[in-house]
């Protein structure tokens, strides 16, 4: 639904937190006035006891645009269960792993861990120590990276709404072999949803999903003898659901479920009872039959007692006490939340029939949720971005944007920015962007995001990706020069060190690669984490480097799920003059009596391989001492491999051994070559 522009998490100087916040979060209310004046009304000893909160108005950081907040919080100013000295914390992309800045739900699970839904960045989970696991399409069996609410059943299980369908998924099935283990989508094609905006589940352990445009749909429990769960849609031609837009749900303390459409104002379903002939009862709540301020309801969050708290589009908040029928509104009129509107999401305020009104900042959300356009949408969004750019030629985020409509998979009609004929047609795309870019340059030469831009198309516009080559536009040093200067301008940005750093991989440069990401997050950024476990094992000097088959190793356990990220650091191949035993004294300088475990010997052609695994305990690393030890999946830890070539008459020489003849001519003297093949697979 909404977004949070940026993570913050409130934390209130007491364990005693009252129910409402231990629930899911879905953004709702602009903080802009809230934030700086704290004007919503309440009585007087209420006002007395956050009074100190408008003497210090510098509590929350200072965001640009529009910034959005949950009733959650909303309510936990209201709750006299909260003390004062509140302390905020707050995380975005450039401080944090957190990968998108626009955040639609949250909810922390028994453990203490968060899981974020984001509007483009995917799911990610927060454990209660700090580390961070992104989950998005491409490593997981998530069918999109737009996440609007999550919940749990009993077993622990979530239950993730997306665009693109309801996603089961169990965290104790993972496999590295296999992303897609534990993962279990169901879509328009195998359960009839169609676009999916929220989900709860009862106690019942029923799943009540909350769609776009095709009404409420309940997920029943598979009964006892069968292996299928049972679905019942509710719309408004088979039930009294007042609009097929179901945004919220909530379920009040008597199992009663509300549900907040988009235009059908607010409903409540008391469930029926087959088994007693029960039917279902609906009772409907709008603008004209009750205090409800607006139609649109975009959250809902049941408080102690029963109190229903509900967020609008244009009618600002409303509190409903149900026992004595009291509607409280906070509106710009009578508190401090702002007169500017709420704001939708991009797909809530998208409408193809209106392209004139979209602004640029529409575009650029839109442009993150093109996957889950239909085609004739995606069309349209091309179409008058092309117009708004045409009208617009020197603004910059426009310009900046191009490149990413430009690497869309398919992407057809953009407009072009040079001229017809002064290029070849296989090199359109890239110097299309690269002339958009350079525009954006033309107008702001201090904007940092171009920079980083501009690197990313020279890298071949992956290596942030992990990718490690370049396409047929790569140009190694320009990437290095665009790069630096995206960290000279925005030093505290996360993104443009990290593809600072992935560049100085590529070059082997680890040691400027670790200085440059040491700040980030405090040290506690995985690539930096990933460089560090390199550096700490280095290889011997007279090792070469096998770049060519780095790759294809890095590739394949990219494809096949086996690692998810940054496989340039991961892998690494390197040829070695000399036999395995002394690459065990070389090892023994950082682990006692280290020692490679055979697991295999091809006499034919004089190969021998071996394994170690080292695996990592309150971080420090610790080799494996028994062969019995050696984990048959992994899952974790960092793998050496050794491939051992003794010279043997009749035996064809490795190519590995003849990429040592080269760097050096004098090792075609030696008898014992090893290839040792290095993964970190650590998370």
């Amino acid at each position: 639904m909404y977004g949070i522009k940026n993570l913050l998490l409130f934390t209130p100087c007491t364990n005693n937190l009252p129910p409402p916040l231990a629930g899911q979060i879905n953004a709702e209310i602009t903080l802009k006035k809230f934030i700086s004046e704290n004007l919503l009304p309440m009585d007087i000893g209420m006002r007395e006891k956050i009074n100190h909160l408008n003497s210090n108005k510098n509590f929350l950081p200072k965001i640009a645009g529009r910034v959005f907040f949950s009733l959650l919080f909303i309510f936990s100013f209201f709750n006299p269960a909260i003390p004062q000295s509140p302390r905020w914390r707050v995380f975005n992309t450039t401080n944090s792993l957190l990968p998108d800045d626009q955040v639609k739900s949250i909810i922390i699970d028994r453990e203490d861990t968060k899981w974020i839904g984001t509007a483009g960045g995917g799911l990610v989970k927060l454990t209660a120590g700090g580390k961070w696991t992104v989950y998005t399409s491409a490593n997981s069996g998530l069918p999109d990276n737009f996440i609007d609410s999550i919940s749990f059943d009993k077993s622990g299980t979530a239950w993730i709404a997306s665009g693109s369908g309801v996603v089961k998924f169990e965290p104790g099935a993972l496999s590295t072999a296999d992303p897609k283990a534990g993962w279990t989508l169901f879509s328009s094609a195998n359960s009839g949803l169609p676009f999916i905006r929220s989900i709860l589940i009862d106690d019942a352990q029923n799943k009540w999903i909350g769609t776009l445009y095709g009404g409420l749909a309940r997920m029943e429990p598979a009964r006892i003898g069968s292996s299928h769960a049972n679905w019942t849609i509710y719309a408004n031609f088979n039930s009294r659901l007042p609009n097929n837009a179901v945004w919220p749900l909530a379920m009040d303390e008597d199992d009663n479920l509300w549900i907040g459409t988009r235009g059908g104002g607010l409903a409540k379903l008391i469930p029926g009872n087959a088994r007693d002939n029960k039917p279902d009862e609906w009772i409907i709540f709008n603008s004209s039959n009750s205090g409800l301020p607006d139609n649109e309801v975009v959250s809902l969050k049941v408080a102690p007692g029963n109190i229903i708290w509900v967020g609008t589009v244009k009618g600002g908040a409303a509190q409903f006490n149900e026992k004595i029928n009291q509607w409280k509104t906070f509106n710009t009129f009578n508190s401090g939340i702002p007169g500017e509107g709420t704001g939708c999401d991009e797909l809530s305020t998208f409408n193809p029939d209106k392209p004139e009104t979209w602004t640029i900042s529409q575009f650029i959300r839109l442009v993150k949720r093109f996957s889950v356009l239909s085609s004739e949408h995606q069309k349209t969004v091309i179409s008058q971005y092309n117009k708004y750019l045409t009208n617009n030629p020197k603004d910059v985020n426009a310009l900046i944007l191009y490149s990413d409509f430009a690497q869309i998979k398919g992407i057809v009609g953009l407009t072009r920015i040079t001229e017809p004929g002064e290029i070849k047609p296989a090199d359109d795309i890239s110097v299309q962007i690269h002339a958009a870019l350079d525009r954006a340059l033309s107008v702001d030469p201090n904007n940092g995001d171009a920079y980083y831009r501009k690197s990313r198309q020279f890298s071949g516009s992956g290596v942030t990706a992990g990718k490690g080559k370049h396409d047929d536009h790569g140009n190694f040093s320009q990437a290095m020069q665009f790069a630096r200067k995206a960290v000279n301008l925005a030093p505290d940005n996360a993104l443009y060190r990290e593809q600072l750093a992935l560049l100085l991989v590529e070059e082997r440069n680890f040691e400027e690669a670790s200085a440059i990401m040491k700040p980030v997050i405090g040290g506690t950024h995985p690539l930096f984490r990933l460089i560090s476990d390199f550096r700490e094992f280095s290889v011997p000097q007279e090792a070469v480097f096998l770049k060519d088959e780095t790759g294809a190793l890095a590739a394949q356990l990219t494809d096949t799920g086996a690692i998810a990220d940054y496989p340039g650091i991961r892998v690494h191949i390197y040829a070695i003059p000399y036999g395995v035993g002394d690459l065990e004294l070389f090892f023994s300088k950082w682990f006692n009596e280290f020692v490679f475990f055979p697991v295999e010997k091809d006499r034919k052609n004089a190969i021998s391989t071996y394994r170690q695994y080292v695996k990592f305990l309150d971080s420090r690393p610790f080799a494996t001492s028994s062969k019995k030890e050696l984990p048959s999946e992994i899952t974790g830890g960092i793998e050496l491999l050794v491939e051992q070539y003794i010279k043997t008459p009749g035996t064809k020489t490795p190519s590995f051994v003849n990429k040592l003849v080269e760097a050096n001519p004098e090792n075609g003297s030696l008898t014992d070559f090893c290839k040792l093949v290095f993964v970190n697979y650590r998370r």
